[in-house]
């Protein structure tokens, strides 16, 4: 189904219920938005929203992510920092 709105002065959309409720998206949850661009001189561009998930900013990756204390890493980045950290303390012993 498509839904066909106007953006506003201040760049802003309604996103219609139906559409909220079908993709899952509840009032107050954060989103992602993200630009798509392929095809032939971006023909089929646009952007793609849907509910956040995060990722680790060192690798990329969305498995395993964890976040706290405003860190956000997957483990595998986070076993690879703290035995990185573990080397270097053990150099300065």
């Amino acid at each position: 189904m498509t839904y066909t709105r106007r953006i506003s002065s201040k760049g802003g959309i309604t996103i219609p219920q139906r559409l909220r409720h079908e993709a899952g998206l509840m009032p107050g949850m954060v989103i992602d938005m993200v630009m798509i661009t392929s095809g032939p001189q971006d023909i089929n561009r646009g952007v793609h929203i849907g509910p956040h998930i995060d990722t680790c900013p060192r690798c990329g990756g969305t498995d395993d992510v964890l976040a706290a204390r405003g860190i956000t890493a997957c483990r595998k980045c986070l076993r690879e920092m703290l035995d990185a950290l573990d080397e270097m303390e053990g150099g300065n012993g």
